[in-house]
């Protein structure tokens, strides 16, 4: 991989190694323990409690309610009232429960001090919905809370905004999907957070970067048209007639059926629903939460897009400030990689290194880090001819002081080099060892940016019989430079960490040869 100039997208196979554990957990751990088994449900009903009025869940994330019932995981009780985890279950709630694929609201409910009680807080931090009741789980910040209290339950309403962009937008990308692919794709399935959406769809092989651009392209058109989204429950026989209405395969409507739009009204839709025309605008069955206008989505970007099964693939994207910062860094991205261009030499291999570090690490559309990574590429290959040219140039300067060092008169050779990689020293090494046959030679090298030492030595037969072994040698000088290494008696080799303590190294390589050979 280094050879071509590509590194391994450690990124996307932990993308793919979260998809694998996600089909096998459905559900958090919280929801685990506090899930209401089929005989509660009964208990709530026997004890007259309604179920949860949820029709609130699509307004301003704002009610008055009342405590009708409270679960601690094991069993209902009257009264939450430490730091435990509860569930509560209210008459009526603004809050909206997992479903379809969309997460669960979060938010407090809390019940205002009075004059015979204190105030108290209960942050929800997870929203389900078990048969015909809405459990509210969280935890109590302040206060204790029991059936019957007046409250105000309030959602989180700048995470709810930011999973209704996402929720509207994924749409936008399953109507994209089917124009630039085929009308025959099918949705998989399908998570929208706060965070980001992911969509699953039928799909054999990758999609091109072409129509990976295509897509982007339609929705942040769709975005930036301002379309109004409308919603309208209609008789799930009319809903089914709708030229080019899309539903979830295998997913059970109610009827009534909620049918969201964009692009024609529903009450267009329903007028005529044999127009073809439809098929150019989004029309799905959905129970989510949406914008009343796709500007509020503002940006989109397509981050990954990824197999996850056999004949299924997966769409990562983002949409707001998050898809708008992805655009951002991706044109810096391609504007350093401009730049780069135009130098040469180090700063060219320079410049190189760190953009081929940050092209991983950085948020960016798919389709702007494909291009980027061509692009790079194509530098990679400059940057390869040049690290050619230099190490034919440095190993020419380093055989030169090799060749002065083989000079010297001495038997027992130790002498730092300068510029040397690995290769060019033990080249080095090499060539004083045929002058000195029956000598001894270390050289050592140094990188003061880089924080590193090396250490080679090269030990004839002669000075091996009296002692002394490369192996132990190069170990001897490399604990000065906190470092080790090792090797046979003729030839080894070792490392260091600190540059700063070369010279004290070459003292205590002297001493150790001069100590084993009894050459004082």
């Amino acid at each position: 991989a280094d050879e071509l100039g590509l590194h391994v997208d450690r990124e996307g196979y932990d993308q793919l190694m979260e998809a694998a554990r996600e089909t096998s957990r459905a559900t958090s751990e919280i929801d685990q323990k506090m899930q209401l088994p089929p005989e509660v449900l009964g208990k709530l009903e026997s004890l007259s409690v309604h179920p949860t009025d949820d029709s609130k869940k699509y307004g301003q994330g704002i009610s008055v309610a009342r405590v009708k019932a409270i679960w601690n995981g094991k069993e209902l009780t009257g009264k939450a009232d430490d730091s435990m985890v509860f569930g509560i279950m209210l008459d009526k709630t603004p809050f909206y429960a997992d479903a379809g694929g969309q997460v669960g609201d979060i938010g407090n409910i809390v019940a205002e001090r009075s004059a015979n009680r204190e105030r108290a807080q209960f942050q929800v931090a997870e929203t389900h919905r078990y048969g015909d009741y809405v459990l509210h789980i969280g935890t109590m910040l302040e206060g204790s809370m029991q059936c019957g209290d007046e409250v105000t339950a309030s959602v989180n309403e700048k995470r709810r905004n930011a999973i209704t962009s996402n929720h509207t937008t994924t749409h936008l990308l399953n109507h994209a999907l089917r124009t630039v692919l085929t009308d025959e794709i099918q949705q998989r399935g399908s998570l929208v957070d706060n965070e980001k959406l992911r969509f699953d769809f039928s799909q054999s092989h990758a999609m091109t970067d072409e129509q990976i651009v295509k897509v982007e392209q339609l929705v942040n058109k769709a975005i930036g048209t301002s379309r109004i989204v409308d919603i309208q429950e209609v008789s799930l026989e009319l809903a089914q007639s709708i030229h080019g209405v899309r539903a979830v395969f295998g997913e059970r409507y109610p009827d009534p059926v909620r049918v969201v739009s964009i692009g024609a009204t529903v009450d267009e839709l329903i007028a005529n629903p044999s127009n073809k025309l439809w098929q150019d605008c989004s029309v799905e069955f959905c129970g989510g939460t949406h914008v009343a206008d796709c500007s509020e989505a503002q940006h989109f970007a397509l981050l990954h897009e990824q197999a996850l099964a056999s004949g299924t693939r997966r769409i990562t994207a983002v949409t707001g400030v998050p898809a708008q910062a992805a655009h951002e860094a991706g044109a810096r991205l391609l504007q350093q990689i401009e730049e780069a261009k135009q130098k040469d030499g180090v700063e060219l291999c320079s410049s190189y290194d760190s953009l081929i570090r940050i092209v991983d690490e950085l948020t960016l559309s798919q389709t702007i880090k494909h291009k980027a990574k061509k692009e790079l590429q194509k530098l990679f290959v400059q940057v390869k001819q040049i690290q050619k040219q230099t190490a034919s140039s440095r190993k020419d300067i380093v055989l030169e002081q090799a060749r002065v060092i083989a000079e010297s008169p001495d038997e027992l050779v130790i002498a730092e080099i300068d510029g040397a990689d690995k290769d060019s020293i033990m080249v080095a090494l090499d060539a004083i060892r045929s002058k000195r046959p029956d000598g001894a030679a270390m050289l050592i090298t140094s990188d003061k940016e880089e924080g590193k030492v090396l250490i080679v030595a090269g030990v004839s037969k002669q000075y091996i019989s009296r002692g002394l072994k490369a192996g132990d040698w190069v170990r001897e000088a490399a604990k000065v430079c906190g470092g080790g290494g090792g090797g046979r008696p003729d030839t080894a080799q070792a490392g260091g960490k600190d540059p700063s303590k070369v010279s004290e190294a070459i003292q205590v390589a002297i001493q150790y040869a001069n100590e084993v050979t009894n050459n004082e």
